[in-house]
């Protein structure tokens, strides 16, 4: 899994600030990034593309939003299963 920084997503989002980001986020139009170390976070590139291409697609706030959620639980179902394995 590849992970992206903030200023590799803000950049995919046509340059936006990491305010902006980190507002998309809160609004559910972008995942929440994933704690990687103690003072490191990623997002995780498939996730950032999905919905890079959704917004590419000309998909509303909502749809987007929609799929942010079926994102995070996805995200949520493969812990479930990497913790069923241990």
């Amino acid at each position: 899994m590849n992970f992206l920084k903030i200023a590799d997503v803000a950049a995919a989002r046509g340059g936006q600030a990491r305010s902006t980001v980190y507002m998309d986020i809160s609004l559910g139009l972008l995942p929440k990034p994933v704690k990687l170390g103690v003072r490191a976070v990623g997002f995780p590139k498939d996730e950032i593309d999905a919905v890079v291409g959704a917004v590419a697609c000309g998909a509303s706030d909502d749809q987007v939003k929609d799929l942010v959620s079926r994102l995070h639980a996805q995200r949520a179902e493969r812990l479930k299963s990497i913790l069923a394995l241990a």
